[in-house]
């Protein structure tokens, strides 16, 4: 279908922002389009309208002003969605095309912090964003979760049987893990305000640990309450 410039470059960058809702900003206002508009005209009470993009019939559409778009974003995120933020990242007068735009942020449940400081309306409720990293047997597995909002930190080995439990105490707002198997540990996810993020790598370390050595330039991490477990080192 012969798209214009502008929808072509929205599709390009829909599909880096997968399963999460595209603010797409376009001057004052981050504008939504296909099924990303009519799911956001909904969760949001807005209006749903269209536009012409060069095909043959007109293209869903709504928007949000970008001063408050702050407000919807977090109703979004509320309701267990994730919203990729994409800003124009070029002055639009040196441009010899159309304005170049990127991704410049994911906001998701286990990652939302208000502009006020809290992770949630409510700062007395943590919010955990928890990874999970199964043994290669599937019998143990590491946890790590954290609190962006307050900065709680901790990590914990378990075994697969126990994992389902373990989350249903700190009710994550958000599961990360590199192995859909993960999800047959937790039957009851699909049922709970919990989403669940797939995290994709190429290929699995045969030691978690050097990631975190790398990243934080550390000779050891005997510092640390995971030196010893590599699950959960690998969670972290």
């Amino acid at each position: 279908m012969s798209y214009t410039p502008m929808i072509r470059q929205y599709l390009t960058i829909k599909e880096q922002a997968g399963d999460a809702l595209l603010f797409f900003r376009l001057g004052d206002f981050y504008e939504m389009f296909f099924d990303d508009a009519k799911l956001a005209s909904k969760l949001l009470e807005i209006t749903l309208t269209g536009r012409e993009g060069g095909g043959e019939e007109r293209i869903p559409m709504c928007g949000v002003p970008y001063h408050s778009a702050e407000i919807y974003i977090q109703r979004l995120v509320d309701q267990g969605y994730k919203v990729a933020i994409c800003e124009q990242v070029e002055a639009p007068d040196a441009s010899k095309g159309i304005v170049r735009r990127e991704i410049v942020q994911i906001v998701t449940p286990g990652t939302r912090v208000s502009p006020e400081g809290d992770s949630k309306p409510n700062s007395s409720l943590l919010q955990y964003l928890v990874a999970v990293i199964p043994s290669a047997d599937c019998q143990q597995a590491g946890i790590a979760a954290c609190d962006v909002g307050t900065g709680e930190f901790f990590v914990i080995e378990k075994p697969a049987a126990s994992v389902s439990d373990f989350l249903q105490k700190i009710a994550p707002s958000e599961l990360v893990s590199v192995s859909a198997a993960v999800k047959e540990w937790i039957p009851d996810l699909g049922a709970s305000s919990c989403v669940w993020t797939e995290y994709t790598i190429k290929e699995r370390p045969a030691d978690w640990s050097d990631y975190l050595l790398n990243y934080f330039s550390l000779q050891s991490l005997d510092q640390f309450s995971f030196a010893d477990r590599p699950l959960a080192a690998g969670a972290a």
